[in-house]
């Protein structure tokens, strides 16, 4: 595999967006970064605890939200999302290599580390 260089300044054609996420702490919020094909959407806290709130993205109790429900809820909604437009997620949270793709699984979702060598 060959690693692409480049020589002096590079224009990289960039999309940046910050869309809300709201419930875990006052302006919480994502980053949704696009280049080309290439969409990642970094999801800060929204999730904690890939392995309990993916299979029960409504499990409330993690005392860093300051609205738990509305932190549920969004999770709920954004994991939704998340399958049905085959999003790649990442945030502070999420399991090694940090890039998830989110699967639906059993009444809920399963996140399912995405191999960043598939990226390059």
């Amino acid at each position: 595999m060959s690693v692409p260089t480049f020589a002096g300044e590079e224009h990289l054609a960039l999309s940046i967006r910050s869309p809300p996420l709201v419930g875990h702490t006052p302006g919480h919020s994502g980053v949704v970064v696009s280049a080309g094909d290439r969409t990642v959407y970094v999801v800060g806290d929204l999730v904690h605890l890939p392995a309990v709130q993916g299979p029960r993205p409504c499990a409330t109790g993690m005392v860093f939200d300051v609205d738990s429900d509305a932190a549920a809820d969004t999770r709920a909604a954004f994991l939704e999302r998340a399958v049905a437009e085959r999003l790649v997620i990442a945030g502070g949270h999420t399991e090694y290599p940090g890039l998830t793709r989110v699967l639906a699984h059993v009444g809920g979702f399963r996140l399912q580390p995405e191999l960043w060598a598939e990226w390059a």
